[in-house]
């Protein structure tokens, strides 16, 4: 992204490649002036507002791929073409699978964030718990699907596994790199989120309570 920018990939080094000054120093000033201060919130329900920006970034990103689609779709969709990956692959099984299904398992490991969101709840109970978790599944799921599909029919075989890590059709593309920017963002907020159930076991471990959040 910095180097869309006009930061030299000498000095920040490739995504793909080694560590470098410039990616040290990024992860840790993150970490020390975002993260962990995000992390110190004594209330879940503090990220609301992050929560929402991070909705908005996702919805950003799927805006600029949806507008780019058409120039990178008629680049790389090619019928006439023996490269199997210029054309539309509905249905495959390789061994790429075993990757795709620890990522679908990972995405489903937020379980131990469950007993946090229910104790900020003003009406704690487990219909309203089901309310939230279908409504936040539902969400996911139609960003996610609307991404992933936005991305393989940009760039059909072609498609990286991070859609906006694509090859770029232009010299500078500022709205993907916003759109990069926007992802960071998004990673960013949900580290302090998935950061509050360790948080309140260590807490009910030292002082035996389990009263950290206030209801709000």
């Amino acid at each position: 992204m910095c180097n869309q920018f006009g930061v030299s990939s000498d000095i920040t080094g490739k995504p793909n490649g080694s560590p470098t000054t410039f990616k040290v120093l990024q992860a840790v000033i993150t970490t020390v002036a975002v993260i962990y201060p995000l992390s110190l919130l004594k209330k879940m329900s503090a990220l609301r507002y992050f929560s929402i920006l991070s909705i908005v970034s996702i919805l950003y990103t799927l805006i600029v791929l949806l507008i780019e689609m058409p120039e990178y779709s008629m680049k790389y969709y090619k019928p006439e073409s023996s490269d199997p990956r210029n054309h539309i692959l509905y249905f495959n099984v390789d061994l790429s699978f075993f990757g795709s299904a620890s990522l679908t398992f990972f995405s489903y490991t937020c379980q131990g964030s469950l007993l946090p969101i229910y104790s900020e709840l003003v009406r704690p109970n487990e219909k309203r718990m089901m309310k939230v978790v279908g409504r936040s599944l539902f969400i996911d799921c139609l960003f996610y699907a609307a991404i992933g599909l936005t991305g393989y029919f940009s760039t059909y075989g072609f498609t990286p596994d991070l859609v906006i890590a694509r090859e770029s059709l232009y010299k500078h593309d500022f709205a993907m790199s916003i759109s990069c920017l926007a992802v960071i963002i998004v990673v960013i907020v949900s580290s302090p989120a998935n950061f509050f159930p360790f948080k309140n076991s260590i807490n009910y471990i030292v002082t035996k309570q389990n009263t950290i959040s206030n209801k709000v």
